[in-house]
């Protein structure tokens, strides 16, 4: 009887130790020391449409910059792409299960989509012709990635919703026509902790506005994008972005 049950325990002992030593494996394998994925692209062109349905009863025309605040949708598309060279020394790159180990070189491609819903709010003091934005609701980013290599190649999607916000500065030099200095942010972390995923992200924009009409307008000028993110057993990424924008916007 003593024989059966120190057995017993024996095994249940050994199981417990192999589960043990499984998940020390696996966390020894996520924590595994990788060197980030770095993409930068100052070539880009982003493609951009936004909707705005305005709030309240103002009787002028849906495109006309005014104090006053609107529901707004927007959608922009990016795709840039670069090359990575990691010396001999440095830490591997991992991406989808593939390791990526130095010396080498690694070209990127990447296309990367962004929406938001949110509500935004305009204010011209004293109807002036400098005025201001702030804006707030929720963000969808999706990267993604392609890499290669003389040998090798991995793809990933990584994906996240979050916390969208930003701010922007007008001068009305026309009442078609404005110049806009805008800032836009995104943070996953404010809905979930990301494991695998789009993290945050900044996008930098300076643009020429025409009205086109009652209800439409044009944007152009440059933007920048700063993507950051990372994948549970993958490296880390930094992705730049950087060019001419082109947005097209209806306003009801």
């Amino acid at each position: 009887m003593r024989i059966a049950l120190t057995r017993v325990l024996r095994v249940r002992k050994l199981t417990a130790a192999n589960m043990v030593c499984g998940v020390c494996a696996l966390l020894s394998l996520a924590g595994c020391a990788s060197s980030p994925i770095v993409v930068e692209d100052s070539k880009v062109n982003t493609l951009s449409l936004r909707l705005g349905f305005n709030l309240g009863d103002d009787k002028s025309a849906p495109s006309a910059y005014k104090s006053g605040s609107a529901i707004e949708i927007g959608l922009a598309k990016v795709h840039g792409n670069g090359d990575q060279t990691l010396a001999a020394g440095q830490d591997p790159v991992r991406m989808g299960g593939v390791t990526f180990l130095p010396p080498q070189t690694i070209h990127t491609d990447c296309n990367f989509n962004y929406a938001d819903l949110a509500y935004r709010w305009r204010k011209f003091p004293n109807d002036s012709e400098l005025g201001f934005e702030l804006s707030g609701g929720i963000g969808r980013a999706a990267l993604g990635m392609d890499l290669t290599s003389a040998t090798q190649s991995a793809s990933h999607q990584y994906i996240n919703s979050g916390l969208h916000y930003g701010a922007a500065l007008i001068w009305r030099a026309r009442p078609t026509t404005t110049m806009q200095l805008r800032w836009t942010g995104f943070d996953s972390g404010m809905f979930v902790v990301s494991i695998d995923g789009v993290d945050s992200l900044g996008r930098y924009e300076l643009l020429l506005t025409q009205a086109l009409g009652e209800n439409a307008e044009l944007r152009a000028g440059y933007a920048k994008w700063k993507i950051n993110g990372s994948g549970l057993f993958d490296s880390s990424f930094r992705a730049t972005f950087s060019g001419p924008e082109i947005e097209l916007g209806f306003n009801f």
